[in-house]
């Protein structure tokens, strides 16, 4: 199994984060994803195989409004 952490971006309230979640669980082999809300971003983490890119969880969000940064 392949770890990818990122840094979610342009959130404004934890529905945000909730939607953004859902939307990157239905990406074929997300096995488990977590999230830590912190203001506007939440730090990310994707379990799956095969392994993601970030340009992978970049298209599954692609009709919101929410971004996807490397982690720092």
């Amino acid at each position: 199994m392949s770890t990818l952490k990122f840094t979610l971006t342009n959130l404004t309230c934890d529905a945000c984060t909730k939607v953004a979640q859902l939307k990157l669980k239905r990406i074929p082999g997300v096995q488990n994803t977590s999230f830590e809300r912190r203001g506007s971003k939440a730090d990310g983490l994707i379990e799956s195989e095969p392994a993601l890119t970030l340009t992978d969880l970049r298209s599954a969000l692609q009709d919101t409004p929410y971004g996807i940064e490397a982690a720092l």
